[in-house]
C-alpha cells in the first residue's frame, strides 16, 4: 500500500481506499446478482465511480514515480555540469514539483533533499535529509549527503580558523586534507565551491582556487557573498 500511495495528497489516498472498497463490495454484489440469475442495474454505474476513484490516485502516484526518477537524473547532469543553467533549471522545476507532493519514501525524499542542496537551497536540504535519517538513517544517498555537508561546513571552519591565526599549522595542515576531500566530491551547490575555493586559496593551490572561484561564480555571482560570515 506504501508504494501504490506514496506522493498522494490525503484525500488521494482516501480516494483510492474508498474506491477498492466500493469495487470489492461491487464485485461480491456483482457474484450474488450472477448466482440468483439477476444483477442489478445500478452496479454498472457504480463501477464505474469505483473505477475512476481508483484510476486517479493511481495515476498520480505513477507520475510521482516518474517525476523522482527524472529527478535523479536531471541531478546527475547538473552534478556533472554544474555551470549548466539550463540543467539547473530544468531540476529546479522537477524538484519543485516532488516536494509540493508529500511523501514518507526515503529514496525520494534523499533525492528531493539532494536536489536542493545542488541547488544551493540548503535549508529545505537540510530539513528533508533530516527526515529521511528518521526514516532510515543508513541509507546511501542520505548518508553521503550528510558527510558532503559536514565535510563543507569542517572546511568552512578551518578556514576561518587560519584567517584568524595564519601561523596555526595542525589547522593548516586539516584543511588542506579536508580541502582535498571536498574537491573529491561532485559539488554543483554555488556557496560549497566558494568555500571550496577560499581554502584552496589558503592552501597556496591559487591555480585550483582560482577555477573553484570561476565555476562558484558562473552558477552564482553573489556565491562568494552566500559565505556565512566569519566570527
Amino acid at each position: 500500500m506504501a508504494t501504490l500511495t506514496q506522493g498522494l495528497y490525503p484525500f488521494e489516498v482516501v480516494l483510492l481506499i474508498g474506491g477498492i472498497a466500493l469495487f470489492v463490495t461491487l464485485l461480491v454484489g456483482l457474484i450474488v446478482g450472477l448466482v440468483r440469475g439477476k444483477i442489478p442495474k445500478i452496479l454498472v454505474p457504480l463501477f464505474v465511480v469505483a473505477i475512476v476513484m481508483i484510476a486517479y490516485p493511481s495515476v498520480q502516484s505513477i507520475k510521482y514515480g516518474e517525476l523522482t526518477v527524472t529527478l535523479n537524473n536531471q541531478l546527475q547532469q547538473v552534478l556533472a555540469n554544474p555551470t549548466n543553467m539550463t540543467y539547473r533549471n530544468g531540476l529546479a522545476q522537477v524538484a519543485s514539483q516532488v516536494a509540493s507532493r508529500p511523501t514518507a519514501n526515503p529514496a525520494a525524499i534523499a533525492a528531493l533533499a539532494n536536489a536542493q542542496y545542488a541547488l544551493g537551497d540548503e535549508t529545505a536540504a537540510q530539513a528533508n535529509l533530516n527526515k529521511v535519517l528518521r526514516l532510515d538513517p543508513t541509507l546511501p544517498s542520505a548518508v553521503n549527503l550528510k558527510n558532503k555537508i559536514a565535510s563543507v561546513e569542517k572546511l568552512n571552519q578551518l578556514t576561518s580558523t587560519l584567517q584568524r591565526n595564519p601561523a596555526d599549522n595542525a589547522a593548516a595542515q586539516q584543511l588542506e586534507e579536508v580541502a582535498s576531500q571536498v574537491n573529491q566530491m561532485s559539488l554543483a551547490n554555488p556557496k560549497a565551491i566558494a568555500t571550496l575555493s577560499t581554502a584552496q586559496r589558503l592552501c597556496g593551490n591559487q591555480e585550483a582556487a582560482q577555477k573553484s572561484a570561476q565555476k562558484a561564480m558562473a552558477i552564482n555571482p553573489r556565491a562568494f557573498q552566500l559565505q556565512p560570515a566569519k566570527p
